[in-house]
């Protein structure tokens, strides 16, 4: 049985007015961020059948998803097209007193790890996960990270 908390709502109109600079050849620019990048809300689950925890994201459009392994104990599924970030799963362990947030930002620096490694093909479109959408989320589990603690906390707390 799968068990979701209570949304964390993200108001996605303080992301989505934030302008970014952005200098190329000497020039500036300056880059708005479309709100189809900024997740509406966050919640956790915690599913008992599988023992696996997460995060899900919501945003104002879904899309298909393809998994992708952060690490040998977290993975992500990622929109096909725009590589938004819709959910990070680990495996929970009884034995591992690791919070969810600390497994979640390690993953994200391992993929920062990946793709500054990993060799760019100029027309191709990058699917590495690194874009605005990953800054996004990094930031809001980062200025979120002890509500995302607790709410797992009180999920596993729920008797079956």
């Amino acid at each position: 049985m799968e068990l979701v908390s209570r949304p964390i709502l993200t108001d996605p109109s303080r992301y989505g007015t934030e302008v970014a600079g952005l200098i190329e050849c000497g020039e500036g620019a300056n880059l708005i961020v479309s709100p189809y990048e900024v997740p509406d809300s966050m919640s956790v689950f915690w599913d008992r059948k599988s023992q696996t925890s997460g995060i899900r994201f919501t945003y104002i459009v879904d899309e298909p998803t393809e998994k992708r392994n952060l690490s040998e104990s977290l993975h992500a599924e990622i929109g096909r097209k725009s590589a938004r970030i819709y959910s990070l799963v680990t495996k929970y362990s009884e034995e591992a007193n690791v919070r969810l947030s600390n497994i979640v930002l390690d993953g994200f620096s391992r993929l920062e790890e990946m793709s500054s490694s990993r060799r760019r093909t100029p027309g191709r479109a990058d699917h590495s996960g690194i874009n605005m959408n990953f800054r996004l989320v990094k930031r809001l589990l980062k200025s979120n990270a002890s509500r995302i603690d607790n709410l797992n906390e009180e999920l596993k707390a729920i008797p079956t």
